[in-house]
């Protein structure tokens, strides 16, 4: 699947719960990368949501300014309740996402009738966002990111087999949008040595070219 679609369009609701699982992570490094730029995700909306070369990508994304939200830190959590609540409306069954997503105060409210619907390693997780986080309006100490959790959870050995595929999703991904700083430095200094390069060529065929009418 190499052109763009959406979420509603690839049809992400029937998806197995795994699949799933791994396209929560993707999203979630992509809102990290985002937040690293100081820039946040407005809409969670299926439609706005969009698949494309291996990745998901936000159709709806803003600097982070007080018009959406007070500070980062809120708009970091404004956006973790946005896509927790994505993945609780994926999971519920019988629940159409083109209805779009459900209201933050009915989720909170009845999320120990609903937690199941999570695989057991998620449920704390959810909890912790949909649940404290929002009922607090604070971001929880550790394990903001959704992938953070999975990864932590793997290295301490509290997971099962069967997330395997979760966790190399959630290192692929990481590695993949937050490459080394030497990396980043020598892409830089390449660029630098090509500019520079190219200014001394001009420098030296502009000399050449006067000198001709001497």
């Amino acid at each position: 699947m190499n052109s763009r679609v959406s979420l509603i369009d690839m049809g992400f609701k029937n998806f197995p719960v795994e699949e799933k699982r791994t396209a929560f992570i993707l999203m979630d490094v992509m809102l990290k990368k985002l937040h690293e730029k100081n820039l946040m995700v407005t809409n969670f909306n299926p439609n706005r949501i969009y698949y494309e070369n291996g990745y998901y990508y936000f159709e709806d994304v803003s600097p982070i300014t007080n018009y959406y939200a007070r500070d980062k830190e809120d708009a970091i959590l404004r956006n973790l309740l946005g896509l927790s609540n994505l993945a609780f409306c994926s999971y519920l069954p019988e629940y159409q996402l083109n209805q779009g997503l459900l209201s933050y105060e009915v989720i909170s409210s009845h999320f120990n009738s609903f937690s199941h619907i999570f695989v057991e390693e998620d449920r704390n997780y959810y909890k912790t966002i949909l649940v404290d986080s929002f009922q607090s309006g604070r971001l929880s100490k550790e394990n903001i990111y959704y992938s953070d959790y999975i990864i932590k959870n793997n290295k301490n050995g509290t997971t099962n087999s069967k997330n395997s595929l979760a966790y190399v999703k959630a290192t692929e991904a990481g590695r993949a949008l937050f490459p080394p700083d030497e990396a980043a430095f020598g892409h830089t200094f390449f660029l630098l040595t090509i500019v520079a390069s190219i200014s001394i060529a001009l420098i030296g065929f502009i000399i050449l070219f006067s000198l001709s009418f001497h």
